[in-house]
């Protein structure tokens, strides 16, 4: 027997005497908006770090969760960055904001739509792994290289 999809992109489930089971059902969890699942050796690291380096800015990792907040000046281009991560049962959650642009992690290839102006393609790093983000505008564009230790 194999479990997969069927044509309609339904989940192929195995029936028998014990009734209805499913097996390896993580391919069914989504990602809210930004948000990314991480892979199963980024779950180790992140549920072991106690630091989270952000840009080069290391912040303490506590409960889950860090952040460094800067009240914007709209009027200054390019200013300091704020940045919020999360985790919590393997999926990873990170928005970037620079006063001018927003940038934050997108479950898949989908867009998640996080301004009026749309969303534009780029790439999120954590400990060396890709992720899929979207930024608010192609103008500004922000990066983000995320180390957790």
């Amino acid at each position: 027997m194999v479990i997969g999809r069927s044509s309609l992109n339904s989940i192929k489930i195995k029936t028998d005497s014990k009734g209805i089971q499913a097996l390896e059902c993580a391919c069914c969890v989504k990602a809210p908006c930004g948000c990314a699942i991480v892979p199963a050796p980024l779950k180790a690291i992140i549920k072991s770090a106690t630091e989270i380096t952000v840009n080069g800015m290391t912040k303490a990792w506590v409960d889950g969760g860090a952040s460094h907040i800067v009240v914007p000046d709209f009027t200054q281009p390019n200013q300091e960055l704020s940045w919020m991560v999360s985790y919590e049962d393997g999926v990873v959650c990170v928005l970037g904001d620079n006063g001018n642009q927003t940038v934050s992690l997108s479950p898949s290839a989908d867009k998640c739509l996080i301004a009026a102006g749309g969303a534009f393609d780029k790439f999120i790093a954590i400990n060396n792994y890709e992720f899929t983000a979207n930024q608010a505008f192609p103008f500004d564009p922000i990066s983000l290289s995320i180390t957790f230790s």
